[in-house]
Order: C-alpha cells, then structure tokens, then sequence
C-alpha cells in the first residue's frame, strides 16, 4: 500500500520474522501474544501492523506496540510526546480516520480506535 511515497511504505512483508517486545506489559498479560493488521474498512489498505497483548477486544493501539509503518512506528522514540503532538491515526490510502490519539490511564499514549472504521485480520508475518 505505497501511497504518497515512503511516508507509507510498510518495512514488513508476509512471512518476515519480527522479535517481540516483551516488556512489563508484555508480562502482565498473561502472555497472550498475537500480530495484527490494522485495515480501513473504506477502502481495504492496510493501516498498521500491530502487536496485540492479552485478551480481549482491540479498543486502542498504544504506540509502543505499532510496528509498522515507520509514520506511527517512530512516534514511541520521541521524548516527552504529548498526546496533543500526536497525528490521528488515519489510512494512507484513502484518507479515511481511523483513530485519535489519547492518554491511557496507565499513562501510555495510544490511538482510540473508532468502531466500524478498521477490521483486524492475524498477520502473515511471524511474530518470536
């Protein structure tokens, strides 16, 4: 889903091996660990690639757990991030928004994921 030059380019390709973080969030949730892709409904592009920990439903996607595309990817290694410096969270594609940024209670930064906007589909790429 190149759009709008590299900005979108995704680094992943099915069947890719990628190393897990497992940190303290990692732990707590009991483990449960799975790679997800982000889609638009809108226009069937794919959005993010995104690392799913514990049970339950997809509400938000913290930006820790992004891994591709670099857009959304690199916003976890900038230093003292608000919320309010943060895009929205939309397809590359077709424009469409997908999600807003906000503030966890946890403390973590993460994009709410507005219902009926995007699909979840397990990836193809290999998660160790």
């Amino acid at each position: 889903m190149d759009v709008d030059g590299e900005e979108y380019a995704f680094a992943y390709k099915p069947g890719d091996r990628i190393k897990l973080k497992k940190d303290a969030y990692f732990r707590e949730r009991e483990k449960a660990t799975r790679l997800l892709d982000i889609i638009c409904t809108k226009c069937g592009a794919k959005v993010l690639l995104y690392q799913k920990d514990g049970r339950g439903e997809l509400h938000r996607c913290y930006i820790d757990r992004i891994l591709d595309p670099a857009k959304y990817e690199k916003l976890q290694h900038i230093a003292n991030l608000r919320k309010d410096d943060m895009p929205m969270l939309t397809c590359g594609k077709c424009n469409a928004l997908i999600g807003y940024p906000m503030l966890h209670r946890e403390g973590r930064l993460a994009y709410f994921l507005i219902k009926s906007t995007y699909l979840k589909r397990k990836s193809k790429i290999i998660g160790e």
